[in-house]
C-alpha cells in the first residue's frame, strides 16, 4: 500500500542576487537573523543544511519533485527515466497573495550598552563559542545566546526577556516615549467633569499635540 504524498514548506530560500538590492541597514539585519537561526542551530546540536535548490522555471522541477513523491510513497530510491513523465503533474507553484502587517504599539524599556555594568543582562561569554570567545560580550535570550557590541540597545520584551538590537536597526523602529503627554492625560482623566470648563480643557489636550519628547538616557 502505497504512502500518500503531500508536499511540505520546510525551508525558505533567499537568492543572494536579490540581498544585493537590500539597503546597507537590510543586510546587517538579515545578517544578525541569520547568526542567530546559526546559533540556535548549533546549541540545539543540529548538523549544516546542505541543499539542493531547483526553481520552478527550470526543466528540472518536475522531475525532482516526481523522484521525491516516488521515495516517499513506495520507500524504494527511483529510477529517473521512467519519471520523466511526470514532470506534469508539477506545475510552477501558485503565488501566495502577500499580506502587509502593523506592529502593535507595545512601549518598550531599553538601555544603549556601551560598557561593562551598563546593563545588567549582559555578561562576559564564560566558554568558547563558534561566534564568540572567552569574555565576549553576551545576552543570553529566550532564543539561545547573542553577542553586544558598544552602542547596541539592550531591550527588555513583553514577557521580561532580553535581547539586543543595533543602533540603526532600533532607530528606524523605535522612537521615545512622550511621558509628559501620558503625565498631562492622566492629570486631565483625574479632574472631575464640572470642575473645570470644556475651553480650558480642550487648551490643555492640545498641549499633548505640542509637548515635545523626551528620550530616556
Amino acid at each position: 500500500m502505497e504512502n500518500k504524498f503531500q508536499r511540505e514548506e520546510r525551508y525558505l530560500v533567499i537568492k543572494t542576487k536579490d540581498i544585493a538590492h537590500l539597503s546597507d541597514a537590510d543586510r546587517q539585519m538579515l545578517r544578525h537573523l541569520l547568526q542567530r537561526i546559526h546559533i540556535i542551530r548549533t546549541e540545539r546540536g543540529a548538523e549544516p543544511l546542505h541543499c539542493v535548490v531547483v526553481e520552478d522555471d527550470w526543466p528540472e522541477y518536475g522531475l525532482v519533485w516526481g523522484l521525491i513523491e516516488y521515495r516517499m510513497t513506495t520507500g524504494k530510491h527511483a529510477p529517473i527515466a521512467p519519471l520523466a513523465p511526470q514532470t506534469a503533474k508539477y506545475p510552477a507553484p501558485r503565488k501566495e497573495i502577500e499580506m502587509k502587517f502593523r506592529k502593535k504599539a507595545v512601549v518598550i524599556e531599553a538601555v544603549q550598552w556601551f560598557k561593562d555594568g551598563d546593563h545588567p543582562a549582559v555578561i562576559r561569554k564564560a566558554d568558547k563559542h563558534r561566534y564568540a570567545d572567552i569574555g565576549t560580550p553576551w545576552v543570553p535570550t529566550l532564543e539561545g545566546g547573542h553577542i553586544v557590541t558598544p552602542g547596541d540597545w539592550i531591550i527588555t520584551g513583553v514577557r521580561g526577556e532580553h535581547y539586543p538590537c543595533k543602533p540603526d536597526v532600533f532607530s528606524m523602529t523605535y522612537e521615545p516615549e512622550n511621558i509628559f503627554v501620558d503625565l498631562i492625560e492622566q492629570a486631565i482623566g483625574a479632574i472631575p467633569e464640572d470642575s473645570w470648563s470644556f475651553e480650558i480643557r480642550q487648551k490643555l489636550r492640545a498641549l499633548t499635540a505640542t509637548t515635545p519628547t523626551k528620550e530616556t538616557p
